[in-house]
């Protein structure tokens, strides 16, 4: 059978591009072939929202967690498919694209893209879904860093509102550049209706500063291969390309079955998205000064306002004001036993850079817990033997962290069947959301009884 492919010469903000209408039948490509150009909303996300039966969009007397996902650098709401379906009827989810992926709007194109800029956006989904209540000067503009600036000086001076705790119980859950947008987000804005935190293979908020070298590939080189990416893709080469195997985005066989053919589809047109991969290319230009900042914010995110995280000096007055305002949060990183070395050299061997990441991890799951509760879980189950790891009739393993001045409470759950990718779709996920949800009293199981 003949088929025809044809391609459309596009004129937009950054020239012409060629768009292949393929597979036939594409949104964009019908347009185009109707005489409509396809605009995006100026303001808008694609997101998948997923409703229990039982529950109402923002209801003050819905006490049933709510769990938002936010996606690592190059993924769509898509990649949180696996686990939508899994926790389909248990407990509500919301996952999303951010501004310059997929449906969702173009971002500010001027600057490097921050965490910082992706956590106010975040904001203003959730509180137009009625999900978190809005707080005074969130109609100012947020594509200015002043902006993002005015936020952080408001939150670190004040309180969790007590609006936010008549809102649903919020669960996050972020991957890698994720986990430092949930972090930024919590900086800011710290609402008292977020009573959990999964991290997954969440970035050390000091591994920039320690090693240069992966800050100056991450922020040149890296996004150099991006912003060549975004400009073969908008001359659909990338497009061909993929016919012969080659993708910006490769996914195991493993995740391609659990996500299934139209998750993997929707992801890969990310990956032939030249306006996708120059937003990638943004957001790995700003990720190092996001990290910076994220660790000047680390006393506001401390265990205990006693606690000087990662060995830092605690800073005294309004800092310190601020974490021991800040809410209580059960917090919980999941990482994979499989670490993959550096691409730069980084003057480690692999056995020595993967304990440093282990250190990291359990650093990290000690920055974002707050919860009395799980830190006497965590201190009772690290008396006997604080290195040693447990594993569990599912293969994975949870090691806890023994707390002391320099270590903060923290649990990390390991991950020996996935990779770092594979994480936004392992099954660990859920052990993590069913330790929280048991700390914080929900009856909601998402995983069998032992």
């Amino acid at each position: 059978m003949a088929m025809l492919v044809r391609f459309y010469l596009v004129k937009g903000k950054y020239g012409a591009r060629l768009v292949l209408d393929w597979p036939p039948g594409s949104p964009e490509a019908l347009a185009l072939e109707k005489g409509e150009r396809p605009l995006r909303p100026k303001r808008a996300f694609h997101y998948i929202l997923k409703e229990t039966a039982a529950e109402g969009r923002g209801k003050s007397s819905d006490k049933t967690p709510l769990v938002v996902f936010e996606s690592h650098v190059g993924l769509g709401a898509t990649c949180w498919s696996y686990l939508q379906d899994k926790l389909d009827g248990k407990l509500s989810t919301l996952a999303y694209q951010r501004y310059g992926y997929g449906w969702s709007s173009d971002p500010d194109w001027k600057s490097p893209r921050t965490t910082e800029e992706c956590a106010t956006d975040l904001h203003l989904l959730l509180v137009s879904l009625g999900f978190v209540a809005s707080q005074p000067g969130d109609d100012q503009d947020k594509e200015t860093a002043a902006a993002t600036a005015r936020q952080r000086a408001r939150a670190q001076s004040r309180k969790p509102s007590a609006r936010d705790a008549h809102q649903r119980p919020i669960i996050f859950v972020g991957h890698a550049f994720g986990s430092a947008v949930v972090q930024s987000y919590m900086a800011i804005y710290r609402p008292a209706n977020v009573v959990g935190i999964v991290m997954l293979d969440p970035t050390p908020v000091d591994m920039f500063s320690k090693y240069p070298a992966i800050a100056d590939w991450t922020t040149k080189r890296l996004s150099g291969v991006m912003r060549t990416g975004s400009a073969l893709a908008d001359l659909g080469l990338l497009r061909i390309a993929s016919l012969f195997g080659l993708s910006m985005l490769q996914m195991t066989k493993p995740l391609r079955e659990r996500l299934g053919v139209a998750s993997v589809y929707s992801l890969r047109e990310i990956s032939f998205d030249g306006r996708s991969l120059r937003t990638m290319a943004l957001e790995m230009e700003g990720f190092a000064a996001s990290m910076e900042q994220i660790k000047r914010d680390t006393d506001a995110l401390a265990s205990t306002a006693s606690t000087a995280p990662l060995g830092r000096p605690l800073v005294q007055d309004k800092q310190q004001r601020a974490a021991e305002d800040a809410p209580v949060v059960a917090g919980v990183v999941v990482t994979v036993a499989k670490v993959e070395q550096p691409i730069v050299d980084v003057g480690l061997s692999p056995d020595d850079w993967k304990r440093q990441w282990y250190v990291w991890q359990r650093e990290m799951a000690g920055l974002v817990n707050t919860h009395p509760k799980l830190k006497l879980a965590i201190s009772s189950a690290a008396a006997s033997d604080s290195d040693s790891d447990n594993d569990d009739d599912g293969g994975r393993k949870k090691a806890a962290a023994m707390p002391t001045a320099d270590r903060p409470h923290g649990v990390v759950i390991m991950d020996d069947q996935s990779t770092s990718l594979e994480l936004c779709a392992s099954e660990s996920v859920l052990d993590a959301l069913q330790l929280l949800l048991n700390v914080t009293g929900s009856s909601v199981q998402v995983r069998p009884k032992a």
